[in-house]
């Protein structure tokens, strides 16, 4: 069946200092939920999460010299994809995720580009696509103790696209994806403990805090100069300081 013939998107809310997120929102395999932050006064940043019936489509795309190469990104590779994935029988392949991007990059002004990391859960597999230096990071539960063993599944620095994909696991229990700007301040580790300690309970306002949290805590840092970011208080936080961008926190199955 074809998975995306009901595409949504999340609602957003946003204030004034330039800080917005959605509300954690299920979908039919898990949930996800996002905060964002615009860095400069341009930005140059975007980011998508789109939802179909068996399918998740997330990108975070980080501009350099401009805004045009992220904005493309955002507004034209899930379509190029989906179109070929169709053509293709509704089966994915690396080829197709590279035909897409490379596609989409030829439509960039000159002396403009991005960083492109893409996932895609398309029924029981993990696509990944990433161009650049975002990260993805995945939690999976050990035994049956709630805790949460994190793996990075892009490599930094990426300057050539590599593509991956994984069989989704009954112990995979959430994705991590976020810019740059987020890793320099947060390890792996503190961002999955961060998870797991606001995952515990399964209603989904947990669920909505722990990227909130994840947010929060290494904005504090940045401010701070924290060593242990996830410890840190949050209430009361100047959000003009730090240069997170993009985060996503994507639920998988039962968590």
């Amino acid at each position: 069946m074809w998975p995306w013939n009901c595409i949504k998107k999340p609602d957003v809310f946003g204030n004034n200092d330039g800080l917005w997120f959605t509300n954690f929102e299920r979908y039919r395999m898990g949930g996800f939920s996002m905060a964002a932050r615009r860095a400069n006064i341009e930005m140059e940043d975007y980011s998508q999460v789109e939802v179909g019936d068996k399918s998740i489509f997330v990108g975070i795309y980080d501009g350099r010299g401009g805004n045009d190469a992220a904005k493309i990104f955002s507004n034209v590779l899930l379509q190029k994809l989906l179109r070929r994935i169709h053509e293709n029988g509704d089966v994915i392949s690396f080829d197709l995720l590279i035909e897409a991007i490379t596609a989409t990059k030829k439509l960039f002004v000159r002396q403009q580009d991005s960083s492109c990391l893409i996932s895609l859960v398309w029924k029981d597999t993990l696509y990944i696509a990433n161009l650049g230096d975002s990260r993805l990071v995945i939690g999976t539960e050990v035994g049956d103790t709630s805790v949460l063993k994190v793996e990075q599944l892009t490599s930094d620095q990426s300057s050539k696209l590599m593509v991956h994909k994984r069989n989704i696991r009954d112990d995979d229990r959430c994705l991590i994806l976020a810019s740059i700007g987020f890793w320099k301040i947060m390890k792996n580790e503190e961002a999955m403990l961060i998870v797991e300690r606001h995952s515990k309970h399964r209603a989904q306002k947990r669920h909505c805090a722990a990227t909130k949290r994840l947010f929060i805590a290494a904005m504090t840092a940045s401010l701070n100069g924290a060593s242990r970011p996830y410890d840190v208080a949050v209430e009361g936080l100047a959000a003009n300081s730090a240069t997170i961008n993009n985060i996503y926190f994507v639920r998988l199955f039962k968590f």
